[in-house]
C-alpha cells in the first residue's frame, strides 16, 4: 500500500510546471551574454543577457507554455533551421522579474549547469548596479565576460580600445 502522507503537501499546478520546465531548460535552454557595438550607449557598447529555449516546430507547445508561465517573450523561427523554433526573452527588465525567480526557485538548486547560470546571473546583477555606466564598471563587466572560455565575437582588445578612447571613431 502506498501512502500518500499529508495531502495539502502536494505541488500547486504553478509548481508542477515549473518544475518540469526546469527539466526542459536544463537540455534546451540558453543563458546568453551578447556584446554588440551599439552607437546609442556611453560607450559604444550593449551588454545584452538574453534567455532562450529551442524547440523543433513539430513540439510548439511546450515553447507556447514557457511563454505562458514567463507571460513574456517571443516565439520565432531559428534563422537558417527552418524546422527548429526558438523562444526567447531579451528585455533585461523581464529577465530579472520572471526568468531569475524561476532560476532560483526551479532550476538552481538541482541544475548541472550552475557556473553557466550563476555567470549569467553575475552579468545581471553587474547591469542593475549600473556598472556599465562608468568607464571603470564597464572595464570590470567586459574582464568578467572575457576572463571565461566563452568565446564572443568581438575581439576584448577591440572593446577595451573602444572603451578607453571613447566611443568616437578617429578621423586621423
Amino acid at each position: 500500500m502506498i501512502r500518500r502522507g499529508n495531502q495539502q503537501e502536494r505541488l500547486s499546478t504553478r509548481d508542477r510546471l515549473g518544475y518540469f520546465l526546469a527539466g526542459f531548460v536544463e537540455g534546451e535552454g540558453s543563458f546568453t551574454v551578447q556584446v554588440r557595438f551599439h552607437p546609442g550607449t556611453k560607450f559604444g557598447i550593449a551588454i545584452d543577457p538574453e534567455f532562450y529555449l529551442y524547440q523543433h516546430q513539430k513540439r510548439k507547445k511546450i515553447l507556447e507554455l514557457a511563454q505562458e508561465f514567463f507571460q513574456t517573450g517571443k516565439i520565432w523561427k531559428k534563422p537558417g533551421t527552418e524546422n527548429v523554433l526558438v523562444y526567447g526573452i531579451k528585455s533585461r527588465r523581464s529577465i530579472i522579474e520572471k526568468v531569475v525567480p524561476f532560476v532560483e526557485k526551479y532550476l538552481l538548486p538541482y541544475t548541472s549547469r550552475k557556473e553557466q547560470i550563476e555567470f549569467f546571473l553575475n552579468v545581471l546583477k553587474m547591469l542593475e548596479e549600473k556598472k556599465h555606466h562608468t568607464k571603470e564598471g564597464i572595464l570590470e563587466i567586459v574582464d568578467y565576460l572575457y576572463s571565461t572560455e566563452r568565446k564572443f565575437k568581438i575581439p576584448k582588445s577591440t572593446l577595451v580600445e573602444r572603451i578607453l578612447r571613447g566611443h568616437t571613431l578617429d578621423r586621423s
